[in-house]
């Protein structure tokens, strides 16, 4: 299952850490052992790749144009978010509990 959103790779201690920034156009691939989020413009280069055991928690927060799910990882990695536009983003929090990951919110 693919979703064309917003994705971004938050890095402790920089000003990618709030949020400020996300690859364009990016998309997450919902595979059966793992997430894959990257930019297709730049041809898979830019990837970030989740096995669902790495996740410790998803949260869900909804927006007035659709909504967001922060991924928090193990230690090491820091957290990514996938930002969509309608309820995509449900979604995308159903097949991670479907995996047995912790989502919290909607």
């Amino acid at each position: 299952m693919a979703f064309v959103c917003g994705v971004v790779e938050h890095r402790a201690g920089s000003p990618l850490d709030k949020g400020r920034w996300s690859w364009p156009f990016g998309r997450v691939d919902l595979g059966e052992a793992e997430l894959v989020a990257y930019s297709p413009i730049f041809f898979g280069r830019f990837a970030v790749r989740l096995r669902y055991g790495e996740i410790v928690r998803a949260v869900v927060k909804p927006n007035a144009l659709g909504g967001k799910v922060r991924l928090q990882r193990t230690a090491g990695g820091g957290d990514v978010t996938i930002a969509t536009l309608g309820a995509s983003y449900l979604q995308v929090a159903d097949v991670l509990r479907d995996h047995g990951v912790h989502v919290t919110g909607p």
